[in-house]
């Protein structure tokens, strides 16, 4: 396991991190000496709240003076690549790059303005797995988990996770919020895990899909241009294009490198 522990701040209004990010709950009373979960909720020790007219601020936020406080993420690991694991959190310093710019003056302003910190622990394991068993034993050390879409569903399932929609600060009608995946991780009006303007690991999963036009005029297929506009573009019509695509060539009964497929990835 590698923990990484770094002073920084971040936007309380956004307190998710992603890929995907949930916020989990309690299952069980803190057995150990840990400070109580940052999640916006009231408790005895209300923090300060000061007026803004900030820009940078949604309007309405309340600035509140958190004195300290150490707000605690679990982050997703790396895949095998290397490269899927949260990185857009932590800036060492400035050095000319413009999201590692963007990264570290965010949280400066951030660390200025709410009087808080961030400890970060990203780990190597199994993070659903881990993630349990925090849940399951009591453990509140952390307020916040970062991990894909399947994971925080997973979570969702064994009722581990918060309706976020409940959760004070949290305005999912706001743009840094990516509507086209709020409203399709919503479930009977609950939402468990969000993604946004707080990471940019979204936006750097986008696929794009292409099409071969000599296999469209070879088997005499819609156009998918046309289709979309049209908006009759489904996954039903793209799954029957494929299979008409799909051809043993070299006829011997089965699929290898001299065939014809009606869909790759890589």
């Amino acid at each position: 396991m590698r923990k990484t522990n770094r002073h920084i701040s971040f936007l309380l209004a956004v307190s998710m991190l992603l890929p995907m990010a949930v916020s989990c709950s309690e299952s069980s009373e803190n057995s150990g000496d840990t400070e109580a979960p940052l999640l916006g909720i009231e408790t005895e020790n209300t923090p300060e709240v000061e007026e803004t007219t900030d820009d940078r601020l949604s309007e309405g936020l309340e600035i509140k003076n958190f004195e300290g406080t150490t707000f605690y993420i679990y982050g997703c690991p790396p895949n095998d690549g290397g490269d899927w694991h949260v990185h857009d959190m932590i800036a060492e310093d400035i050095n000319g790059e413009v999201l590692n710019d963007s990264i570290f003056e965010r949280n400066l302003f951030l660390e200025e303005t709410y009087h808080f910190s961030i400890a970060l622990e990203e780990t190597l394991g199994n993070v659903q797995q881990e993630i349990g068993n925090f849940i399951a034993s009591g453990d509140q050390t952390y307020n916040v988990y970062g991990t894909h879409a399947d994971t925080a569903m997973n979570l969702a399932k064994e009722g581990y996770t918060y309706d976020l929609e409940s959760l004070p600060y949290l305005d999912f009608a706001q743009s840094y919020w990516s509507p086209s995946l709020v409203q399709p991780l919503t479930i009977e009006g609950r939402l468990f895990t969000a993604s946004g303007d707080i990471s940019v690991v979204p936006k750097e999963g986008i696929r794009a899909f292409y099409f071969n036009k000599g296999l469209q005029d070879q088997y005499h297929l819609e156009s998918p241009y046309e289709l979309v506009r049209e908006g009759t573009w489904t996954m039903d019509k793209m799954f029957d294009m494929m299979e008409i695509a799909t051809s043993d060539l070299n006829g011997d009964g089965k699929m290898d490198l001299s065939d014809t497929y009606g869909y790759m990835s890589g």
